[in-house]
């Protein structure tokens, strides 16, 4: 294998877990709550694909907020609130909901107060988190590259591929190249003989 593609290689190896990383973060994989949420944030779409959701932890006012779909948001018939914190009077119907951190899912109660009351549990995984982890790692591959060759999308030098190639000779064109063998020189000139001129 050549040593540049080898350089490579170890390179994405080195630079895989930061964008696994990143996707764990995006994900809420070192996060733990255990509250209510108790509203969401509003938004500027009218069919969002996903909401903020506030949750609180505790007796006070302070709130958690957390991105959860809209398709879990739906069910839960939560106030929209401009306020970054939670209401003075929660309502009894606020769901509950817990995550347990190194986790990549959370589980919250739909139909609280009521008969058919129900937990479920939701993914914390999304093509978003998947979008993000991949950008992240192209634009440190494209870094990696910049610093290396010099160009985003090489992987050697410019000057080591032309390293390679003959020096222009002094009108511009370059050398070429020596023929196989070398040049042979010739045998020597005879010795002119001396003689005695005709009479």
């Amino acid at each position: 294998m050549p040593p540049a593609w080898r350089s490579f290689l170890l390179s994405l190896l080195a630079l895989l877990p930061v964008a696994m990383l990143v996707f764990l973060w995006d994900c809420s994989f070192f996060v733990a709550w255990n509250g209510q949420a108790v509203s969401v944030a509003p938004t500027r779409s009218e069919a969002p694909a996903s909401y903020v959701v506030r949750i609180r932890e505790g007796e006070g006012r302070d709130v958690r907020t957390v991105n959860w779909d809209a398709a879990v948001v739906q069910q839960l018939s939560l106030p929209v609130d401009s306020v970054e914190m939670a209401p003075i009077d929660i309502p009894e119907t606020s769901p509950e909901t817990e995550k347990d951190r190194f986790g990549l899912s959370y589980r919250v109660q739909i139909g609280q107060g009521t008969e058919q009351a129900r937990w479920i549990d939701v993914p914390t995984t999304s093509p978003r988190s998947v979008g993000i982890a991949a950008l992240v790692f192209l634009l440190l591959v494209a870094v990696r590259n910049m610093v290396v060759s010099g160009s985003p999308i090489a992987l050697v030098p410019v000057n080591a591929k032309n390293s390679t190639a003959a020096p222009p000779s002094s009108s511009g064109n370059p050398s070429p190249p020596p023929k196989a063998g070398g040049s042979r020189k010739g045998p020597p000139p005879g010795k002119r003989r001396k003689g005695r001129g005709r009479r």
